[in-house]
């Protein structure tokens, strides 16, 4: 059936708790069935008769139905097609954006298996045009997401990370397993990329 196998690209979507792995063969195969039925469409109108002013010409109220008919169908399914497969690289762009904020410039490995080669390059240019928005903006767009309940949080560290300075300007030496009360604001993005987990008191 025309545009099967877009409209399951859209399932796999669908279905996956992220994102599923990018599907290249499927997206492969419905730009052949797409180029198909453009060949099939373009076929069938320079088959129809002609008169001298270049007019189709139909000998019966019927044919001229039929050709109608069909080069709606190559049509209709055509653009079924392109929207159910623009749908797909959207939605999946949309939900690599959301992931970006939720856990800075480090996709997890685990996840970046699932993306396409244009996806991950998608995702390196969105880190550096938000960071160079930041930049020229003066503003930390990545703090602060939610209204914090309290200014100092209790955190777990999950890896070993040595000293770094927060954005506070506090010295804060990471070392696994090891609870660190601090402010909310210096480890949001240490939180989103999992070096530390929240423990809520």
């Amino acid at each position: 059936m025309y545009a099967s196998d877009a409209e399951e690209l859209l399932r796999e979507l669908g279905r996956a708790s992220w994102l599923p792995p990018y599907n290249e063969e499927q997206v492969k195969n419905v730009i052949k069935e797409v180029d198909q039925l453009f060949d099939d469409m373009t076929r069938l109108i320079q088959e129809q008769p002609t008169n001298e002013d270049g007019q189709m010409t139909f000998r019966t109220v019927e044919d001229r139905q039929a050709f109608l008919v069909g080069v709606t169908v190559y049509n209709t399914c055509i653009e079924r097609n392109k929207q159910c497969t623009l749908a797909y690289v959207h939605r999946r762009l949309e939900r690599i954006k959301q992931l970006w904020w939720q856990v800075g410039s480090a996709m997890p490995d685990e996840l970046r298996k699932l993306c396409g080669p244009v996806e991950l390059e998608f995702f390196r240019e969105y880190d550096t045009a938000v960071g160079e928005y930041m930049k020229a903006a003066d503003l930390e767009l990545t703090s602060h997401q939610q209204p914090p309940k309290d200014l100092m949080i209790e955190v777990l560290v999950k890896e070993d990370k040595g000293t770094i300075v927060a954005e506070s300007g506090a010295a804060l030496t990471l070392k696994k397993d090891q609870l660190l009360h601090v402010k909310q604001s210096d480890v949001e993005h240490l939180i989103r990329q999992g070096i530390l987990e929240h423990r809520a008191v």
